[in-house]
């Protein structure tokens, strides 16, 4: 495989794996793995573990399978439970809640969910594998905890979107993450 082809799979890799942290229990989790593993397992292995290509071993497989096995450890939605259950955040308010969730997928989250500014989208999720009660307009807990004093977010580059202010990211390490933890 040549170093075209590799840059070429990796990108595919990654596309990939952006799927299977999108639906990890999901059926295109599952189908998103197979195809990951067929694409890391494509060929003899060395004793270390790289490839073979022709006879030779590729400098390549090894950030490949590494990039992947990254992205296996890190489950956000496993994260997330557990930081519901740790830091007792169903106790926390909404306005609370999108504080946590600009933070942990600004700063916290795997590479691959990982994001500058957050969404409703984002918002939905965090209490979809919580299991938390949903409030009745995501939009507008987002534009209260921008509204509140001191604004835990502020507006992002896109309408829409919300980023986390600096003393946004206080309160929630120092403040909620703490406060749960004693």
């Amino acid at each position: 495989m040549g170093k075209q082809e590799f840059n070429l799979v990796m990108s595919k890799v990654e596309e990939i794996a952006g799927a299977v942290m999108k639906f990890p229990d999901s059926a295109q989790g599952a189908i998103c793995k197979s195809l990951v593993s067929a694409l890391l397992h494509e060929g003899p292995k060395s004793r270390n573990g790289n490839i073979i290509d022709g006879g030779q071993e590729s400098e390549f497989a090894s950030p490949l399978i590494e990039k992947q096995a990254e992205v296996a450890d890190r489950d956000y939605v496993a994260e997330i439970k557990r930081d519901f259950t740790v830091y007792n955040l169903n106790d926390s308010s909404d306005i609370e809640i999108a504080g946590y969730t600009a933070h942990y997928f600004i700063y916290v989250a795997p590479d691959v969910a990982r994001v500058e500014a957050i969404t409703k989208a984002h918002l939905e999720e965090v209490f979809a594998i919580a299991g938390r009660k949903p409030p009745k307009n995501f939009s507008d807990t987002l534009n209260n905890a921008k509204k509140t004093k001191p604004p835990l977010l502020e507006s992002g580059r896109k309408i829409g979107s919300y980023k986390l202010t600096a003393i946004g990211r206080y309160q929630v390490e120092n403040v909620m993450l703490k406060r749960h933890d004693q």
